[in-house]
């Protein structure tokens, strides 16, 4: 005897998913993201993380940022214990200004570098998040924005943020 399906939706059903989709995909074309990968990586002033050239959209428009190899400062001398993970995101606007955003409880520190990641805020209205970094230090403390990313008995790891194709993805699938 055949089964039955009752995994079926109605074509009401498969409307509403669909609409859902094709709104939730024009929202991250609108949204506030990079378009290609930002190259996060150490700046020529150590204690900073570079990007390369990328383009990003906010509300929408597109936008070119030049590479900023000297880098741009990750937090405001947080110390972030020993032992501890600590996070910061880079965001830019509509103008171009890059800033931080520190993982919430840096300066009690994190046990693993994904709870960091998970501490940082939600990227403030009209910028896009160009991506995180994450540091460990062994010896010692880890000043965010002060303490050099190459310093020994470190680990720091730079993750590039979401574009809007890897968004639109996530909504598809």
């Amino acid at each position: 005897m055949a089964k039955k399906c009752t995994t079926l939706k109605t074509t009401d059903e498969l409307i509403a998913d669909t609409v859902f989709l094709v709104n939730d995909i024009r929202a991250k074309l609108k949204g506030d993201y990079p378009i290609k990968a930002t190259g996060l990586t150490i700046g020529t002033s150590l204690n900073y993380v570079a990007n390369n050239q990328f383009d990003y959209t906010i509300n929408g428009v597109i936008i070119t940022k030049a590479a900023v190899p000297a880098g741009s400062v990750i937090g405001a001398g947080t110390e972030v214990p020993q032992n501890k993970y600590g996070a910061s995101s880079l965001n830019i606007d509509s103008s171009g200004t890059i800033t931080y955003q520190e993982a919430v409880d840096n300066a009690i520190g994190y046990d693993t570098e994904e709870d960091a990641i998970l501490g940082i805020p939600d990227p403030i209205t009209g910028t896009a998040r160009m991506g995180t970094v994450s540091v460990i230090r062994t010896d010692t403390f880890f000043l965010l924005g002060i303490t050099d990313l190459n310093i020994a008995n470190s680990t720091v790891v730079y993750t590039d943020g979401e574009t809007n194709i890897e968004a639109i993805g996530g909504a598809v699938a």
